[in-house]
């Protein structure tokens, strides 16, 4: 499926109920698309990816997990670990490695870009070990400074208005953790 796919003014009509035994929104009710990284991320980021749902209240599990990086474009709630830990989201969140499954729940209608870490990339992006941020979410402002909160700040702005594609978060969020990366090289395996 094409970036552009996401970028287009259409909308499906949705039905606006949730699952009635889970109370998470069904498969049906969102709209997600994973991306293969540019190949000078990929060492470091397995996939980026894009999410919407349109629906008033958004509720739904995030499974045990690699770390990630998460832009909210639209909506605003919280992310729930198995241990009760709770944590609202920010407009660029960074959420470590994953035990157990993980809960969203945000007021709709929801839209986020993101990015899943390799364990390298974690490392290599963060500067911290996984256990460190395991079930933890934190500001991503806290590790890559107030630059990030700004674009992702940005990103709501143009994407609220229509100015700005999937593909343009892609290239822009690669620019932005590339400098972070200098000096690190994947691992070569030999045989």
């Amino acid at each position: 499926m094409s970036i552009e796919h996401f970028d287009s003014k259409s909308e499906q009509s949705r039905v606006d109920t949730m699952s009635t035994a889970s109370g998470y929104v069904t498969p049906s009710q969102i709209e997600v698309a994973q991306f293969v990284p540019p190949p000078e991320l990929a060492p470091f980021v397995t996939q980026f990816y894009h999410f919407r749902c349109n629906q008033r209240r958004v509720r739904d599990a995030q499974p045990a997990a690699l770390g990630h990086m998460v832009f909210y474009l639209q909506g605003k709630g919280t992310l729930r670990f198995e241990d009760g830990q709770t944590y609202w989201n920010d407009p660029v969140s960074l959420f470590g490695p994953g035990m157990a499954h993980a809960e969203f729940d945000i007021e709709g209608p929801f839209e986020d870009f993101g990015l899943a870490m390799s364990p390298l990339g974690f490392v290599a992006l963060t500067g911290k070990p996984a256990t460190a941020l395991a079930d933890r979410m934190v500001d991503a402002a806290d590790l890559f400074g107030t630059g990030i909160t700004e674009m992702a700040v940005r990103f709501r702005e143009e994407r609220k208005h229509g100015r700005i594609t999937v593909r343009d978060m892609v290239e822009q969020t690669t620019a932005f953790l590339l400098p972070s990366l200098s000096g690190t090289s994947p691992p070569i395996i030999s045989n």
